[in-house]
């Protein structure tokens, strides 16, 4: 994101980071490594995603405008991902392209892992069934809130639209406010480039991370480093803080959030963790041989 903002190529942001972070040259390369892998494959998911959140919104737009032709009302809903199934074909088609990249970077990342901790991986190796499944699982819930949140941002939009077309005189037909909304989703956000970048960069780096700490676990890593590439304006303070710290394997990461609380996290970029540390980190894991 750094280099496409300033128009460099990624070896200037090599070099900076070679300049800021202080850190060895080993956990350098392991955290550059890292952020070229998932800038390669986060750009070839975000166009894919845009297209399919586009059609998504679309979607909802029409359901949103039927509603109100029939004399409903639009809802304030909050859908709740434990209590929710897949719906639909939109559903399946995120979960299809969230496994495509997914389960390839946490494989990919799961081989670097184990690399780093001094194990090579056949090209035979495949993940425990039980990491694919939880895997597999976690994304399930990503694509109800995905829908969830898409579903907002359209009846959100569809509701200021219909408010102000109820306040001029004459009021605009249902043909006209249909043909606002088609007008005005692009720019709400349901679909914008900015949207689907965060999403595969967050997606493809929480996979090629928790990939990471499986091939610790394979190669028997007995304590793991949060690395920080330490980029002034780029970097959260809260990352700033974890950098450097060691835990053992089994332990997950501690420390002061950007909202002042406590933090746990088992490996960067943790799904489970709060999204204002998650998404869009920029940090790795690390193996420690002697802590």
């Amino acid at each position: 994101a750094l280099c496409e903002h300033r128009g460099e190529p990624m070896e200037a942001l090599a070099a900076e980071v070679a300049k800021v972070a202080l850190v060895s040259p080993a956990q350098r390369r392991d955290a550059h490594e890292a952020l070229r892998a998932t800038e390669a494959r986060a750009l070839a998911m975000r166009a894919q995603l845009r297209r399919l959140l586009g059609r998504i919104a679309a979607h909802e737009g029409a359901a949103a405008m039927r509603g109100l032709a029939r004399g409903g009302v639009l809802k304030q809903e909050r859908a709740d991902p434990r209590r929710h199934t897949l719906g639909d074909d939109f559903d399946l088609e995120l979960l299809r392209l969230f496994e495509a990249f997914g389960l390839r970077q946490l494989r990919d990342g799961a081989v670097m892992g184990a690399a780093q901790g001094g194990l090579s991986l056949g090209t035979a190796w495949d993940l425990r069934p039980g990491v694919r499944d939880r895997f597999i699982a976690d994304k399930q819930i990503k694509v109800v809130e995905m829908r969830a949140e898409t579903k907002r941002i359209v009846d959100e939009t569809v509701r200021r639209i219909t408010r102000d077309a109820d306040a001029e005189t004459p009021r605009p037909s249902l043909g006209d406010v249909a043909r606002r909304l088609q007008l005005q989703l692009p720019q709400t956000g349901a679909y914008t480039p900015a949207r689907a970048e965060r999403i595969a960069r967050t997606e493809v780096g929480t996979a090629i991370e928790s990939g990471r700490r499986e091939g610790f676990l394979v190669a028997g890593v007995r304590h793991h480093k949060w690395v920080s590439l330490q980029i002034p304006g780029r970097t959260r303070g809260s990352h700033f803080r974890a950098h450097g710290q060691v835990q053992p394997i089994n332990r997950p990461y501690r420390f002061r959030g950007e909202n002042g609380g406590e933090v746990v996290l088992w490996h960067p970029k943790d799904a489970s963790g709060p999204p204002e540390e998650v998404i869009n980190c920029m940090c790795a894991d690390s193996p420690v041989r002697n802590p």
